[in-house]
C-alpha cells in the first residue's frame, strides 16, 4: 500500500467511525489501488454493513475512474413478492458477483 492508499484508508476509517454508514449512503473502493488496498477497504466496508452494488465509472458523481459502488444494508432481509426471505446475494448474478471479486483483485 502506498503512502497515498495509507492516508486514503485512514479518511475512510475516520468517515466509518465518525459518520457510520446508513441507507441511501454510497461508499466506493477505487479499482486502480493496490489490491492490498481494496483488500483492506472491503473489509471494513463489508463490517461496517455495506455491500457490493456495482461496478462502474461515474463522472458525474465521483472521477473517470471505474469503481466499486457499496451500499448500507448487507445484513439486512429481504423479501419477495411471495414474501420469501432473501439476502443481498441474491439480488446479483454470478456474473456481478465475478465482477466484484475480479475488481478486488
Amino acid at each position: 500500500m502506498t503512502r497515498q492508499e495509507y492516508n486514503e484508508y485512514r479518511h475512510i476509517r475516520h468517515m466509518i467511525k465518525t459518520a457510520a454508514p446508513k441507507h441511501g449512503d454510497t461508499w466506493t473502493i477505487r479499482t486502480n489501488g493496490s489490491s492490498d488496498f481494496k483488500a483492506r477497504v472491503h473489509e471494513m466496508y463489508t463490517a461496517a454493513n455495506l455491500h457490493p452494488a456495482s461496478v462502474k465509472t461515474d463522472p458525474w458523481m465521483y472521477d473517470n475512474n471505474e469503481r466499486i459502488i457499496y451500499l448500507y444494508g448487507a445484513d439486512e432481509i429481504h423479501y419477495d413478492y411471495a414474501g420469501r426471505p432473501y439476502t443481498w446475494e441474491k439480488l446479483y448474478t454470478p456474473e456481478e458477483h465475478a465482477r466484484f471479486a475480479a475488481a478486488l483483485k
